[in-house]
């Protein structure tokens, strides 16, 4: 497998902020906790946050891994979306609880062709106070959207203005598994924890359609194959809606996002059994999933659903966050050590490379490119 690996970078040089190359023995500490990754959606920029040696924030990579420009933010970085145009990237701030305010801080800034690199323009509070809600920029470049539970609240990208916020069902029972933009439409797709897809005008918040993933007339063929969608991503123009479901099987059914027909369907061999991510890449060629418990991260088929690379055994074998770029060549992936935190750990690349880690790292991984036949 890692010979697919043509070059790994790993490892933030504390005292420079960048990506430090590994050759043969070499081994680096790692006294950071990296959170976030992003790839602009030009490829051309990497955003990662966290909590680094000396402050809060982020720092912007080109492709290569060399770093352009830290940002000190007042919380540690959980969250990173770029704009549709590459231009302007946002951050999730934690706020440190020890500062008596509740909630978290969104970010926008633009990114520049000339100094300064990068300009604040916006910064907003939101109403929540925990790592698990999400944020994502709208496809138009118009809105962003921010979730948790329940509640959905809509800002224009421009400024700090909330254009909706609204409820999509009762706490808990109607919980937000997922949440994506239609790419051309616009329109806000809602998963919840029973299986409902909902569709939401954004500027108003009123659902533009209700349907179901899992229509109660389908036969349970087994014990086994109760369906549990989990996650949920649209192709490039919006034609096709691929889902993953957290049953025995690990099913992933590919939808026409109008009619809700299935297109085709697939259950891997040896599956994961909680998928945490799922992603087009290569100009929809590719799906690329990563799961509990083997946190191996896996690029299949989009079409026949097979098994074409996998990553496995990446960062002591714990996933935090991924990230792909456009055309599948590269890829970021953020990990841990989740019952050994603090504690040096191996990691085995090869027979003879080797790294070793405390609490958290991150690799750059340049990957050979997949061969797909029309």
């Amino acid at each position: 497998m890692i010979r697919h690996i043509l070059r790994v970078l790993c490892s933030l040089a504390l005292s420079f902020g960048v990506f430090a190359s590994i050759a043969q023995t070499q081994t680096r500490p790692i006294e950071v906790q990296l959170l976030a990754s992003s790839y602009s959606p030009d490829g051309l920029h990497i955003g990662i946050g966290g909590a680094f040696a000396d402050f809060y924030g982020f720092i912007i990579l080109d492709s290569l891994g060399e770093t352009l420009v830290e940002v000190t933010t007042a919380g540690q970085i959980t969250g990173i979306s770029w704009s549709p145009d590459s231009q302007r990237i946002a951050v999730r701030s934690s706020i440190p609880y020890e500062k008596g305010v509740y909630g978290d801080d969104i970010h926008i800034y633009q990114i520049n062709d000339k100094a300064p690199l990068i300009q604040e323009i916006i910064t907003y509070q939101t109403a929540y106070h925990t790592s698990g809600f999400e944020m994502l920029w709208s496809p138009n470049g118009k809105f962003i959207a921010t979730y948790y539970g329940v509640q959905i609240t809509i800002r224009d990208a421009e400024s700090d203005k909330i254009i909706s916020d609204f409820t999509t069902g009762e706490s808990g029972w109607d919980s937000i598994e997922d949440v994506v933009w239609h790419p051309i439409t616009n329109a806000l797709y809602v998963l919840d924890s029973h299986n409902g897809l909902r569709v939401y005008d954004p500027n108003t918040g009123e659902p533009i359609r209700d349907t179901s993933l899992l229509p109660l007339s389908e036969p349970q063929t087994d014990q086994f194959s109760y369906l549990v969608a989990s996650e949920f991503a649209f192709n490039t123009d919006g034609s096709e809606l691929a889902i993953v479901f957290n049953d025995f099987y690990q099913t992933t059914r590919i939808i026409d996002p109008v009619s809700g027909k299935t297109l085709r369907e697939f259950r891997p061999e040896n599956p994961d059994f909680d998928i945490r991510s799922l992603r087009w890449a290569a100009e929809d060629k590719l799906l690329v999933t990563v799961g509990a418990p083997s946190f191996a991260i896996r690029f299949w088929d989009a079409e026949t659903g097979e098994l074409l690379r996998s990553y496995e055994n990446l960062l002591g074998g714990y996933v935090r966050d991924f990230a792909v770029n456009p055309d599948a060549t590269r890829m970021v992936v953020i990990g841990g050590f989740p019952e050994s935190a603090g504690k040096p750990g191996s990691l085995p690349l090869t027979d003879d490379v080797g790294l070793t880690l405390e609490t958290d790292s991150a690799l750059l991984l340049y990957l050979e490119p997949i061969a797909i036949t029309p």
